[in-house]
């Protein structure tokens, strides 16, 4: 199910461009919401997925991307946009550069993923610096007071 999105021009628009590249991260944040979801509802069965959310979100796409470099010569995000990944329209793209472009599409994005998780601060409050409950209900913010 090819769209014809370019109007029969030879370079894809900006829109094209711009669109492509956010289809994977889009999918991304839908599968964690998804496992999230479906991990609070049934934890039993999808407790281990959702702990090891990202490896099975880029095994899939290692699947997927794989399939369709091989049909179609080009990625998802590419073919859902009638983008085309080669040299020259007759050349075909060798084993080589079909590998290449799995580690490209994949591998170094979830390289990337991982060491963000890692040097980003993780927020967290420890039970003794939870904030109070007043007798309203309100939490343990207060204004500063001038003295």
């Amino acid at each position: 199910m090819n769209f014809e999105l370019s109007a029969g021009l030879d370079q894809p628009s900006i829109f094209e461009v711009a669109a492509h590249e956010r289809v994977v991260p889009s999918l991304h944040g839908a599968f964690e919401h998804a496992i999230t979801v479906m991990a609070s509802r049934h934890p039993r069965v999808l407790l281990r997925v959702h702990k090891y959310r990202d490896e099975v979100f880029y095994l899939l796409m290692l699947l997927v991307e794989r399939q369709c470099l091989h049909m179609c010569e080009a990625s998802m995000a590419e073919n859902l946009f009638s983008l085309i990944r080669a040299e020259a329209k007759d050349q075909k793209i060798t084993t080589r550069q079909l590998r290449f472009s799995l580690v490209l599409l994949t591998l170094l994005p979830y390289l990337q993923r991982k060491m963000e998780r890692l040097c980003t601060p993780q927020l967290s409050i420890d039970d003794d610096e939870q904030p109070q409950q007043d007798a309203a209900g309100g939490g343990g913010f207060q204004f500063p007071v001038e003295a």
